[in-house]
């Protein structure tokens, strides 16, 4: 019966009308009068709809939040095998590339790279963000404002650093020069693609820019080797760098939503954006500062020795990062488009929260555990302050990765790119002032107890900046993976301790212990988490 059909004595039920609408009307009236009997028991809205989203498995969230759900599991998986294989590739092409180049002419790379790192952070201004986070798809013509805006300050970067490498900077000569003058011309053809990943990002389709990149760096691999091996020199590294921005710019712009988009130029677009852009640049230029001030502090306080047992503790915590790599590049686009479908921000980090600490786990326990047999191993003797260290930057992993992660990209999602800043300020502070004190006395150990500190710190400020999402009930999800982290990591090294042999053995048996300790310890402490945990990585599976 329609609203137009009812007799003037029946009763309108507004409410149960709209449900019924979309479901067959007894369903709807049940689960209305489900919703009653909770909310006179006590149970808030925002708990009803805490329970509907982690209980049942896709009943109780709408369709729409289940199929956001269901490609950010699938991004992150596709954005997690394209990690491996680049890292894998740019392993191997390293490998090779250092036994063809001298050791300067591997300094003119490394070189390049840095310049190439810093115009890609100015070109980006933060803008490309800003379109992935909003709510109102991007037109064409603000597409076409971000490539000329790019263009307009990659062309003076790459022009500038060209003449001062072929005029001030000693390069090894023409070669040189002219290696780090096509890779600064490539960032330019990379940002050609931008438009079409924007887009492709806000719909949570990786997979044209998941294949264009791993296309693009084997490419680049098979050329460079190829081109230095056959006599080319490092120009080689150059053009292979040219064929690679061709490659994945081409196949991005190939297989992406938008296809070929024509540069433009509008400044209100860019002013429109810059606020979200300033902010959110200057949360990663703080992080950036904070690790290479350490470093910086540690050389001038320990010496050369310990900056290098530091560095290789940074390497080999390379596999703990690669693990939330994809959910900084997808969780910014997930969250954004869960909340435009209308799940609420508390319910989607404490929920984010615990899955983010679980997945943390693993990596961080498997690396602690074993690192008193795992660095000798891997590096040989005399790299003890390495194994010293590592805990530390364990600790410091395990209280800032998981909830920097969400509660950053949940901000930034909600347009808050200044309260992302802000909380990091004091971290960063905390971070240098602390492991310059603690370095004097513990060298190397002391830059770990400076990041765990600013850990603490930063967990500290995030209460204080987001109590809005960061509640009471928010704790459980927190601390439970650290307690079971901690007691899984202690576990396995006391056992390989008193199991003894050599390193490859401890390694073995530490490493089975603490993964086996983990996962009875994550039932005990964050059941709810390991089961989204598991629930989640079965969507990506399938």
């Amino acid at each position: 019966m329609s609203t137009d059909d009812r007799t003037p004595d029946e009763p309108v039920d507004i409410e149960l009308d709209v449900v019924a609408h979309h479901q067959p009307d007894q369903v709807a009236r049940d689960a209305a009068a489900a919703d009653d009997l909770a909310r006179a028991a006590g149970y808030s809205d925002e708990a009803l709809e805490t329970l509907r989203m982690v209980t049942a498995e896709d009943d109780e969230i709408t369709d729409e939040q289940r199929a956001v759900r269901d490609k950010t599991a699938k991004s992150m998986m596709l954005v997690g095998i394209r990690t491996v294989v680049v890292r894998a590739l740019g392993l191997l092409g390293t490998i090779f590339l250092a036994r063809l180049l001298s050791p300067a002419d591997y300094g003119v790379v490394a070189l390049g790279l840095t310049l190439v790192v810093l115009g890609r952070f100015f070109a980006d201004g933060g803008v490309a963000p800003g379109l992935i986070r909003r709510e109102e798809p991007p037109s064409r013509h603000e597409y076409g404002a971000l490539l000329g805006f790019q263009q307009v300050v990659l062309w003076p970067i790459t022009i500038v650093a060209s003449i001062l490498c072929f005029t001030v900077f000693d390069l090894g000569g023409t070669a040189g020069s002219a290696t780090v003058s096509l890779m600064l011309v490539a960032t330019i053809i990379d940002v050609m693609r931008s438009a079409n990943s924007i887009a492709a990002e806000r719909d949570l389709e990786y997979t044209p820019i998941v294949r264009a990149e791993i296309v693009e760096f084997a490419v680049y691999n098979v050329l460079a080797i190829g081109l230095v091996a056959g006599g080319t020199g490092i120009i080689g590294v150059g053009i292979a760098n040219i064929a690679r921005s061709l490659t994945g710019s081409g196949l991005v712009i190939l297989w992406g939503p938008l296809k070929w988009v024509r540069l433009g130029w509008d400044f209100k677009v860019i002013k429109a954006l810059a606020r979200f852009g300033i902010f959110f640049q200057l949360s990663w230029l703080a992080t950036l500062f904070r690790d290479q001030g350490l470093a910086l502090i540690l050389a001038a306080v320990s010496g050369r020795a310990s900056l290098g047992a530091f560095d290789q503790a940074r390497r080999l915590l390379v596999i703990v990062t690669l693990v939330f790599e994809s959910a900084w590049r997808v969780g910014l686009p997930g969250l954004a488009r869960m909340m435009e479908a209308g799940a609420a921000p508390k319910m989607l980090f404490q929920r984010g929260l615990g899955l983010a600490g679980v997945a943390m786990t693993f990596p961080v326990v498997g690396l602690v555990a074993t690192c008193h047999w795992l660095v000798p191993f891997l590096l040989g003797d005399g790299w003890r302050e390495t194994t010293l260290l590592i805990p530390w930057v364990g600790a410091a992993i395990m209280l800032t990765m998981p909830i920097a992660t969400i509660i950053s990209t949940l901000l930034w999602a909600r347009d808050e790119p200044k309260k992302v800043f802000y909380m990091g300020m004091p971290a960063l502070i905390g971070t240098l002032a602390i492991g310059a004190v603690a370095m004097t006395r513990y060298d190397a150990v002391g830059a770990g107890i400076g990041l765990t500190a600013g850990g603490v710190i930063y967990v500290a400020s995030c209460i204080y900046y987001a109590t809005d999402v960061f509640g009471m009930k928010s704790i459980p999800q927190f601390l439970g993976p650290i307690l079971a982290a901690t007691g899984a990591s202690f576990a396995g090294y006391f056992v390989g301790r008193a199991v003894g042999g050599g390193d490859l053995p401890g390694v073995l048996v530490s490493g089975t212990v603490s993964i086996a300790v983990l996962l009875v310890l994550l039932m005990v402490l964050a059941r709810s988490a390991a089961t989204d945990l598991w629930r989640f990585a079965g969507k990506a599976r399938s």
